[in-house]
């Protein structure tokens, strides 16, 4: 990702500043690919929505009706079923691991969580799935609501995996003992999501001290 290209960048900079030898070393990842923004509505004018595949989440190419459940508890579930189609759920009350039992007991092929408040989100499953599952924000979860409130509509999720780039930075600075002293820290990124969250604060603790710091 050209984000993590420059972090990289920003990072080394800093350490080399600090009077580090560094070195970025690439290596390829294999990671969740969707295509385009992430999920297609076949509206008279196609519109696409941004997507974060979730964790554990399957693979395929799967089209169906968009169908809305509410927050997928039992009760919720058409008695008809939902063989074929594509679910819409908000999260919140139960968990994703619930919502995911109910749709595909129901024979859902595909399921879309959208946030309970606004932003997008990245949620997490207990086991590996079959089925893609995505997560949109709240507000474009509201969005799709309103039009299916309309009439149905069919929608598209492609979910595969492809090769990427990755890269580590590697910084070494010489002292006066014989000693090795090892620090670790990541800047990884996840789509949608703020990487400041919990990648900053161990960053920043490990590129700001001053030389005579890293030095005691």
């Amino acid at each position: 990702m050209a984000q993590e290209s420059a972090t990289a960048n920003y990072l080394q900079e800093k350490l080399r500043g600090l009077g580090y030898a560094t070195e970025i070393q690439e290596f390829p990842v294999m990671d969740h690919s969707l295509e385009g923004l992430g999920l297609a509505l076949n509206t008279p004018q196609r519109r696409e929505f941004v997507a974060v595949p979730m964790s554990q989440s399957g693979l395929g190419n799967v089209s169906g009706i968009l169908t809305h459940v509410g927050l997928a508890t039992l009760d919720e579930i058409p008695a008809s079923g939902l063989k074929g189609r594509i679910k819409l759920a908000k999260r919140g009350v139960i968990r994703f691991q619930v919502k995911l039992e109910n749709v595909f007991a129901a024979g859902a092929v595909g399921l879309v969580v959208y946030n309970s408040s606004s932003g997008i989100f990245q949620g997490s499953w207990a086991i590996e799935l079959q089925f893609p599952v995505i997560s949109i924000s709240g507000e474009d979860g509201e969005a799709i609501e309103g039009l299916l409130a309309e009439a149905e509509t069919q929608a598209a999720i492609v979910l595969t995996m492809r090769e990427r780039t990755s890269r580590k930075l590697i910084a070494k600075k010489s002292g006066s003992g014989e000693a090795v002293v090892v620090l670790g820290g990541h800047y990884d990124l996840v789509a949608g999501i703020a990487g400041a969250n919990d990648n900053a604060l161990g960053t920043a603790v490990f590129a700001g001290h001053s030389p005579e710091a890293r030095e005691c």
